[in-house]
């Protein structure tokens, strides 16, 4: 028979070798959680890093963004004072070929013998050519009436067209 003491001794060296396994495994577990630990640190770390990159590419991209921003801004102003100049402009040759368009108008009426224009012009230009011809058969008939051979300095010539045509033109009398 075993004696009780001897049952004692050996529940508790099991007991003893329970507690020593399940101090291993513990140890094994927390070394394991341990390195589960690190590795989540290093992998949060890693995750830091990349986000405190991607707010500095995000902040470049802003950046650059506001930078581009101003410029269209700016090319924006540009083209409104470009379209403000084409608007006055294109107001000024408007009023270029309006003013244009009633010249050639009048020039064409001067031109068309039916219109206002033509009328008067047509009028003048008969009253000229008149005169022209009084004056060319004056001249032609004084310069019949007093051949040069008989006067020699012209002033027979020059009082025949004065009785005949009192409004002629200025002629120059010749030196003597």
């Amino acid at each position: 028979m075993t004696s009780p003491d001897n049952d004692t001794g050996t529940a508790t060296h099991t007991m003893v070798e329970r507690l020593a396994k399940a101090t291993v495994t513990s140890n094994e577990t927390l070394a394991r959680l341990a390195e589960e630990i690190r590795a989540d640190a290093d992998a949060r770390e890693r995750k830091v890093a990349l986000l405190e990159i991607g707010q500095r590419q995000n902040r470049k991209l802003l950046s650059i963004g506001a930078i581009i921003l101003g410029l269209l801004f700016i090319i924006a102003a540009i083209n409104a004072t470009n379209i403000g100049r084409a608007s006055r402009q294109a107001s000024v040759t408007a009023d270029i070929a309006r003013d244009s368009q009633n010249t050639y108008q009048l020039l064409l009426g001067c031109l068309d013998v039916n219109a206002p224009c033509g009328k008067q012009n047509a009028d003048l230009t008969r009253t000229i050519l008149g005169d022209l011809k009084t004056f060319n058969l004056t001249v032609i008939y004084c310069a019949r009436s007093n051949p040069s051979a008989e006067d020699r300095s012209g002033d027979k010539f020059f009082a025949c067209v004065e009785k005949y045509y009192p409004d002629a033109p200025n002629l120059p009398t010749p030196s003597r």
